[in-house]
């Protein structure tokens, strides 16, 4: 039982890792540190590697993160393998004459997806010297190790990094992706001046399905009912009120073929449009998230 406790756990904070990891690159935050770590755990485990920060000898170390030179093994950990990702990789690689059979090179070198990543297609393929592959081939030999090591990866992992921080995510960072897209020409314009009635239809619900929770145009934040703290909940579902009141406006103009919003309908949108503005500036200021910026509306 203790054996599958500690798969369960490292697989918990791995996918805590993961979801925030795909959080993080919309918010150009940084988690380096404890995937590094997990890493080097799960390698020198698994494989015996002996697996270094390579930054902490060369700053930005051209094309890889981590590196066990004796045996000749390198390491990039990227959010997304592409293949656009890893053909850069490898022609930095060469550039650097950094892969190769040679001494000082590396004989074998690993791009590995921690969020996902493309496997490379038949006539394709990655050249010699370099693998792409995701993390998920490394999590399916867990139950080959024994209860020490196991022991050790979780150990390493709980000390690398405050985990009650990453699962469920941060409300604050959840909130900053719904509102870098509520802070665009469809709210700050009023409805005589935005664009096509169609486009702002998409743009509102584009922010209404970030609320609860889906994915668009590959970011996403928690959906609403799992936010810890009330008054994100509470702004949130203002939000959410705010857009379905201007989507009705404009979807009873599409109905009606109508080339335009009537002036009293107008009225009502701008009216909507400029409370939820200021509630949201307001609740910014109220959290003290001076690093946002105030939406400013086009009266």
């Amino acid at each position: 039982m203790r054996h599958e406790e500690l798969i369960a756990e490292i697989n918990s904070m791995v996918a805590s890792l993961i979801a925030y990891a795909s959080v993080a690159v919309s918010l150009q935050k940084n988690i380096g540190k404890p995937v590094e770590v997990l890493m080097q755990a799960m390698l020198h485990e698994i494989e015996d590697l002996d697996l270094v920060n390579t930054n902490l000898q060369t700053n930005n170390s051209a094309a890889i993160d981590l590196a066990d030179a004796a045996k000749g093994v390198a390491i990039q950990v990227t959010t997304n393998a592409s293949r656009a990702k890893w053909t850069k990789t490898f022609q930095t690689l060469q550039k650097n004459n950094m892969i190769g059979k040679l001494a000082g090179q590396y004989s074998e070198v690993r791009v590995i997806g921690f969020c996902k990543f493309s496997k490379p297609q038949k006539g394709k393929q990655p050249a010699t010297g370099l693998l792409v592959e995701g993390f998920s081939s490394y999590l399916e030999k867990l139950p080959s190790l024994s209860l020490q090591k196991l022991d050790i990866i979780v150990t390493q992992l709980r000390a690398s990094y405050d985990f009650s921080r990453l699962h469920p995510l941060h409300d604050e960072h959840c909130w900053e992706i719904v509102f870098r897209h509520l802070n665009r020409d469809a709210i700050r314009h009023p409805a005589r001046f935005e664009g096509s009635p169609l486009m702002q239809a998409q743009a509102f619900q584009e922010v209404k399905s970030l609320i609860f929770g889906a994915s668009v145009k590959g970011v996403k934040a928690k959906p609403l009912l799992n936010y810890f703290g009330a008054e994100y909940r509470s702004v949130l579902s203002d939000v959410d009120l705010a857009l379905g009141q201007m989507l009705a406006k404009i979807n009873g103009l599409l109905n009606f073929n109508a080339a335009a919003l009537s002036l009293n309908d107008q009225k009502d949108f701008d009216a909507i449009r400029l409370e939820i503005i200021k509630k949201i500036n307001s609740f910014n200021t109220s959290k003290k998230l001076m690093h946002l910026p105030k939406i400013l509306p086009v009266i």
